[in-house]
């Protein structure tokens, strides 16, 4: 009987380990094809995938649509408004011009109130159930941090228009879970001229205000102080 090349007591057969060390490294790369090619494979995979593009949206110039065209409903009001209702204020103007909207001064502030509407808030105070979008021009004024807004930065004397949104709505970004409003300020084309105002209140209150407007059919201006 002859000994195994590699049992113990033999020395064992050059020829056969080498014919053995050869046929590991085939069986070795045989086994490793396969998987650097399902390894490409996976790694190609994700350069397939298609880009995906995401556009954000904010309101322009009021709503940008009819109210009649919209399933929600929407309140509006203009600057003249503001100056015929003599509110001190947008907080002033939202409580006397729209349903559904009430104001508290907790402040002791006229110009800086908590607007509440159907139970949501929109308020400078840092602490509240924030839950109303704010917009002017299409810029989010809702502070970075907690959703405030304050009011009084607001300039009422240069406002348009003012819509009141209601309802949830995407399209006005995130926390709009009460509705969004929306104001838009006059520019030099929609009101050219000068004005100047001047009012009074009790408790020693005086309010004055200059505006001017002008355009040349291609450029313009509007400033308020």
């Amino acid at each position: 009987m002859t000994p195994h090349p590699f049992s113990s007591g033999s020395a064992p057969d050059p020829t056969y380990a080498e014919h053995f060390r050869r046929h590991q490294q085939a069986t070795t790369g045989a086994l490793l094809l396969p998987l650097l090619f399902c390894f490409s494979a996976v790694q190609a995979q994700p350069a397939e995938l298609e880009a995906v593009e995401v556009i954000g949206v904010t309101p322009t110039h009021g709503v940008g649509v009819a109210p009649s065209r919209l399933p929600y409903p929407v309140q509006q009001a203009d600057g003249a408004a503001l100056r015929d209702t003599g509110a001190l204020g947008v907080g002033d103007l939202l409580d006397r011009q729209f349903g559904s909207i009430s104001r508290n001064d907790a402040q002791n502030n006229p110009l800086q109130p908590d607007i509440q509407f159907r139970g949501f808030t929109a308020s400078p105070l840092l602490g509240l159930p924030q839950g109303l979008s704010v917009y002017q021009n299409s810029v989010r004024i809702n502070e970075a941090f907690g959703d405030t807004v304050n009011w009084d930065l607001i300039p009422d004397t240069a406002i348009r228009s003012i819509n009141l949104i209601s309802g949830a709505n995407p399209l006005f970004g995130l926390n709009t879970l009460g509705g969004a409003i929306s104001v838009e300020t006059k520019t030099g084309f929609s009101h050219p001229g000068h004005a100047v105002e001047v009012s009074g209140g009790s408790f020693g209150r005086v309010r004055s205000s200059i505006e001017s407007g002008a355009n040349n059919g291609r450029f313009g201006y509007f400033a308020t102080v």
